[in-house]
């Protein structure tokens, strides 16, 4: 879980905790908890990772002049971020190399993307949720969007509302914070 707070970000993990501040955030655009337990997050200056123990954060992925960077998952290669990019001409999907800053673009129009188990990147678009065949290695779209729930309510305020169970296939919040 992780929380907004006047300048800062903290994070509490599943289960009942108190959230522990991790460090100073402006704002954070996307977050995701890494398996090497870093936290990466989206500010004004790109994408930052910080230590999920909390200490200072440092740039991985540098945001272009007039763009904002939000993070929504790290790939299963554990170098490669799929991101939310909003700038002038509008928003796309792209995955980003933290090695070495390559960029992909892989959808136009599209915001908070998630990589699925079953080889599917899901993002939405004007409230819809789509779904494209992906391969996650060559960073490629393999087929045709979709439309996978239409009328889905979004909070900007959030970075987006839905999540995927672990087990099983999308679960959606239309009103709450509550995943059942």
């Amino acid at each position: 879980v992780f929380e907004r707070g006047v300048g800062e970000t903290s994070a509490c993990g599943t289960g009942a905790c108190a959230a522990v501040v991790i460090g100073p955030a402006e704002n954070p655009t996307g977050a995701f908890w890494g398996p090497d337990g870093t936290i990466l997050f989206g500010q004004p200056a790109g994408i930052l990772r910080v230590p999920a123990s909390g200490g200072p954060s440092a740039v991985v992925v540098a945001a272009q002049a007039g763009e904002l960077l939000g993070v929504s998952q790290l790939l299963p290669d554990g170098d490669t971020m799929l991101v939310s990019v909003l700038g002038r001409e509008g928003v796309r999907v792209e995955a980003q190399k933290m090695s070495t800053g390559a960029r992909t673009v892989l959808v136009e129009g599209g915001f908070a993307p998630r990589y699925l188990a079953t080889g599917h990147l899901v993002y939405l678009v004007d409230n819809v949720l789509m779904g494209v065949p992906f391969d996650p290695r060559r960073l490629v779209v393999t087929g045709s969007r979709g439309d996978t729930l239409l009328g889905l309510a979004f909070d900007s305020a959030a970075g987006g509302i839905w999540a995927r169970r672990l087990t099983g296939g999308p679960v959606f919040r239309l009103d709450s914070w509550r995943f059942d």
